[in-house]
Formats: C-alpha cells, sequence, structure tokens
C-alpha cells in the first residue's frame, strides 16, 4: 500500500515521503505497518507485519502502484490538489487518484478485466 496513518496526526503519508523512524498505520485497519523503502525493482510502499488479517492495499501490483506516483507526482507538478486513495464511503469504493476540484477520479488498471467490469467502475463513481 502506498499510503499509512500517522500515529500522531492521522494525517496519511505517502510512502515516498515517509520517515523511517515513524511507526505508521494502516489506515484500513489501524494495525501498525512497515515501510519498505524500495528498491530497483519495488516502489516505496507499506506492508502489515507477517499474519496480519487485512485486506487493505492488497492486489496492486508494483506497475500499478508506480503508476500512481506518476500521476501523483504528475499532478503535484501542475499544482492540482490530488487525494491518492481516496475513500467513497458511499459506494463502499476507493479511487486511485481524486482531483477533488475538477469532480474527476483516476483508476489505474494494470491487469486485465472485462468491458462490464469497466462498466461498473464508471457506472459507481458517477452515481
Amino acid at each position: 500500500m502506498l499510503l499509512a496513518t500517522h500515529p500522531d496526526t492521522a494525517a496519511r503519508i505517502v510512502a515516498t515521503e515517509a520517515d523511517a523512524a515513524t511507526a505508521y498505520l494502516c489506515p484500513g485497519c489501524g494495525d501498525p505497518v512497515v515501510l519498505v523503502s524500495g528498491s530497483a525493482t519495488a516502489a516505496p510502499h507499506f506492508r502489515h507485519h507477517v499474519g496480519a488479517d487485512c485486506a487493505h492495499g492488497e492486489g496492486e501490483s508494483e506497475e500499478h502502484q508506480r503508476a500512481k506516483l506518476l500521476v501523483l507526482d504528475t499532478c503535484r507538478v501542475n499544482g492540482e490538489p490530488i487525494e491518492l486513495e481516496r475513500r467513497f464511503d458511499e459506494i463502499k469504493r476507493r479511487a486511485d487518484i481524486c482531483l477533488p476540484h475538477q469532480f474527476l477520479v483516476i483508476e489505474i488498471q494494470a491487469s486485465g478485466i472485462t468491458e462490464e467490469e469497466v462498466a461498473a467502475l464508471v457506472e459507481a463513481h458517477a452515481g
């Protein structure tokens, strides 16, 4: 997962901007997470401790995480307010990227899905 919660401020912190000395929390379950600094083949990210029972952030490939970071960095350069992994509780979904001032949601799709699945995502966010 690319985001974690700061234990003192409850602010959401992107892994690329996290301080290794801070013990961050999972925004999904509230359990402690580990900051993985990244490498040539892996983007910086947070992960649960072994044996944790939380699905938050699971299923995102390295390609998916890197694409989200690229869009995040591009929007920031342009001065656009941006939210990474924005939760929409009313539709029980989490958008990869949200540009709230433009009423725009960006979903990164790095794996194959059907046309029906795409239509369902569009309909859910358009609702």
